[in-house]
């Protein structure tokens, strides 16, 4: 005869739970056969169409050629529009009070993009690791163009468009006209 308990709250062991089995993977469904792109009106494979004149080892002059001036400029004017339109007040930050919006400039924004493509390259732990003192006691690289503090006040307010009035209905919305800029350029160069 089996042990049983007589007090009424006796929770009983459950046996071994039971464990499912393994069912053996599912074979892999076979993969469509390749098609290659067509691309229709393409200027000569491989050979670039940079303007006569343009220093082709320049790589200022070839980011250039895709961030133009008038481009950099509408990027500036959403950017200032919005941070103008969704700044911090003081009781809107926990963590004291927010910096205040200084209109930023094309000079600032082409600084801005040259430090995201060095930390592209040069690849830190954090944002404030760029700033900070370099092995040989002088000052970084990014230093030497733009504070860390107005880096990262630019990067929170960037914009790649206006913002329309009912809001963006996509996320592409926010980039879709620098994106069809610079796909214009693309075909271009």
């Amino acid at each position: 005869m089996p042990r049983t308990s007589n007090d009424v709250d006796y929770v009983q062991k459950d046996p071994k739970p039971y464990k499912k089995p393994k069912l053996p993977y599912p074979k892999p469904t076979p993969l469509p056969a390749f098609e290659p792109l067509q691309i229709n009106n393409y200027n000569a494979p491989g050979t670039p169409n940079i303007p006569p004149g343009l220093d082709q080892h320049n790589p200022v002059a070839i980011f250039r050629l895709f961030f133009t001036n008038e481009m950099v400029e509408k990027m500036v004017r959403w950017t200032n529009k919005y941070a103008k339109d969704h700044q911090l007040s003081k009781e809107d930050t926990t963590l004291g009070r927010p910096r205040a919006w200084r209109p930023t400039h094309r000079k600032e924004l082409y600084a801005y993009f040259g430090v995201v493509i060095y930390m592209g390259v040069v690849v830190q732990p954090t944002i404030a690791h760029y700033w900070g003192p370099s092995s040989a006691g002088t000052a970084t690289w990014p230093a030497k163009f733009i504070a860390k503090d107005r880096f990262q006040q630019i990067n929170c307010y960037i914009r790649a468009s206006s913002i329309p009035e009912d809001g963006f209905h996509t996320i592409f919305n926010r980039v879709n006209k620098l994106s069809k800029h610079i796909r214009v350029r693309c075909r271009q160069y």
